[in-house]
């Protein structure tokens, strides 16, 4: 079976095939166009902290007919950041004419006001193939969890002062804890 790529639909024939003076009739099959983009986000969800900007990097990827190709082809991108805090705040950060790099990562910096319950990041741009604009959308939602306390308690230590009991609570990072 021979098969090639193209924008029509599933064909399936016969045709003859000659080399070296030899001919042989075999099934000739061409298939549709077929691409994907997808994308992945990685956080170091520790860095998340309040007023500070947070590093997300976004890594990007093309297949064309099952075959990985360079995300270079896509055209300019636009990205949609939709951010949902714990008490429903809510804040949405638009990145336009994103230019994607074979080489090199998306990297997007966010100022958290707010704790995030989730973060949806939307990735619009498209391909131009034998002069059709093929127009992508894809989504990739974050969520995350928190327990309701603003403390995690690790550990205690007990000591005695002038026959009272005290108990000093460690937070996470083994610090006295107020």
């Amino acid at each position: 079976i021979i098969t090639i790529p193209n924008n029509l639909n599933v064909k399936n024939q016969k045709v003859i095939m000659i080399h070296n003076g030899f001919a042989d009739v075999a099934d000739f099959e061409t298939k549709p166009f077929t691409s994907d983009f997808s994308f992945n986000v990685l956080l170091n969800t520790e860095n998340i902290v309040l007023n500070q900007e947070s590093i997300f990097v976004i890594q990007p990827k093309l297949t064309i007919n099952n075959i990985v190709e360079s995300v270079s082809y896509l055209n300019e991108a636009n990205i949609d950041i939709n951010i949902l805090g714990y008490n429903n705040e809510k804040t949405t950060i638009n990145k336009t004419d994103i230019e994607f790099k074979e080489d090199r990562d998306l990297v997007i910096k966010i100022l958290f006001s707010f704790l995030p319950k989730s973060i949806d990041f939307n990735i619009k741009t498209s391909l131009e193939l034998n002069e059709e604009i093929i127009k992508i959308n894809k989504n990739k939602l974050m969520n995350f969890s928190s327990t309701n306390s603003t403390q995690i308690i690790t550990g205690y230590v007990n000591s005695n002062d002038k026959n009272q009991i005290i108990v000093t609570f460690l937070g996470e990072n083994g610090e006295k804890m107020e």
